[in-house]
């Protein structure tokens, strides 16, 4: 009889049998999750040739795709809040809440949550976060229409990102070692062939933009199929793409040109170093595994530029940024390169304030040119006709919430009528006689 057979089990044994399967189950998944949040913060992927957790989880252990985004958000989560550990190994919590309560959680708000998440279904736990956080736009969606295996790779590499050496600079524009992102959340079915329905939302700018291209393309694309449009607008920003980051050129040059510092690497070192990579991550760990990224390449030095390195083809090398960093920590130190990274967090966070800050005094100096702009085209006709400093003040006030956007002819109608209410008509006293004056 297999082990797992319970044809023979009583039904009350099947019960409590079943109940501590659960239980079991539940502490389990909070060890999992307790080991990847350590996993995850220490790196570890990167010496196993890995750029992300989320793909050490996927060819590594074996986790469908869903099963590792899940079980690693959860993880980061219970990290930052370890009250979720409790929470799911005493069955308050299910994986699933915690996966939708993470984005939310924040140190001030995260007691209450969970405590008002506890043993809430999952459409219980979405009412919770629907009343909490009320959402105004539909989230950008991209869902496989198409189902076929992944199409042949292009004879084209995909385009370089345009990067620095790994001497401590060139890396520190990357996220914070304990901050690297979830790879995307796979949203795609394959149920046609190479066919994928992309939704997603923005803003009337660029809507404008949109039909302005459906305009443009009218002669070629009469009936103003937007995928049409859209494939067209990639296929020119991939052109304008390859020409600026990866140096691409119209025609062969004599010789190459110098580039003009030691730390920029030439052109036509990128594209050399480019097509012999195949456009692939170069880290192998010391097992043999390649790295698989294919995105978020730099290109790196063998040699770092700060302890004399060249940018030549031999010297230079395409890395991820997980392994870019991990290259540059081995030369310089974790510490060292730590202190880099937060020192360009820093930075970052002081040009976003400064940004925000003067797009901040913009906005009210344009408003207050706004305003004074409608108030002298008012007050200083109606002071040529008389009337007080504070009375023209008033009236143009009186014309900005009636009339805010009207002609100066209409709004000065407006103003004197405010200025100048109808006279008061005559009536007979009761008595017959005039009212006194």
């Amino acid at each position: 009889m297999s082990s797992y057979s319970l044809t023979h089990v009583s039904d009350p044994d099947l019960v409590r049998g079943l109940t501590s399967a659960v239980a079991q189950d539940r502490s389990a998944t909070v060890v999992v999750l307790a080991h990847l949040a350590e996993f995850d913060a220490r790196r570890l992927y990167v010496p196993a040739a890995f750029p992300s957790t989320y793909l050490y989880c996927v060819h590594e252990l074996h986790l469908s795709e869903d099963a590792a985004y899940r079980r690693i958000q959860a993880a980061r989560a219970a990290r930052q809040f370890p009250a979720i550990f409790d929470a799911l190994a005493q069955g308050r919590l299910h994986l699933t809440a915690v996966n939708l309560l993470a984005p939310h959680l924040t140190p001030e708000n995260a007691g209450a949550l969970l405590d008002a998440a506890a043993h809430g279904t999952t459409s219980e736990v979405e009412q919770l976060l629907a009343e909490s956080f009320p959402r105004s736009e539909t989230l950008a969606l991209v869902q496989a229409l198409p189902s076929s295996p992944p199409p042949p790779q292009d004879h084209r590499s995909p385009v370089p990102p345009e990067t620095c050496a790994s001497d401590g600079r060139g890396v520190a524009s990357g996220l914070a070692l304990a901050q690297v992102p979830l790879a995307p959340r796979p949203s795609t079915t394959p149920v046609a062939p190479e066919r994928f329905l992309v939704q997603f939302t923005f803003g009337k700018s660029e809507h404008d933009d949109l039909q302005y291209a459906q305009a443009l393309l009218s002669h070629v694309i009469p009936s103003g199929d937007l995928a049409q449009v859209i494939a067209r607008a990639l296929k020119a920003l991939i052109c304008q793409q390859e020409k600026r980051k990866f140096g691409g050129t119209s025609g062969l040059r004599s010789s190459p040109r110098r580039a003009t510092g030691k730390r920029c690497i030439p052109a036509h070192v990128k594209r050399a170093v480019w097509e012999r990579d195949g456009g692939r991550c170069t880290f192998v760990s010391p097992t043999g595994r390649r790295c698989p990224a294919r995105t978020l390449l730099e290109f790196d030095h063998l040699d770092p530029v700060a302890l004399g390195g060249d940018a030549t083809v031999e010297k230079v090398t395409l890395k991820c940024r997980a392994h870019n960093q991990y290259a540059a920590e081995c030369a310089f130190g974790s510490e060292f390169m730590r202190h880099k990274r937060e020192e360009a967090r820093r930075a970052r966070v002081e040009a976003r304030a400064a940004a925000a800050r003067q797009t901040a005094e913009a906005r009210e100096q344009a408003a207050a040119a706004t305003e004074k702009a409608k108030e002298l085209d008012v007050v200083p006709a109606l002071r040529n006709l008389g009337f007080r400093a504070d009375e023209a003040r008033r009236a143009a006030a009186h014309c900005d919430k009636t009339l805010p956007d009207g002609p100066l002819e209409e709004r000065l109608r407006t103003a004197l009528r405010f200025l100048s209410p109808p006279a008061r008509r005559w009536r007979p006293a009761p008595n017959g006689l005039a009212p006194a004056p």
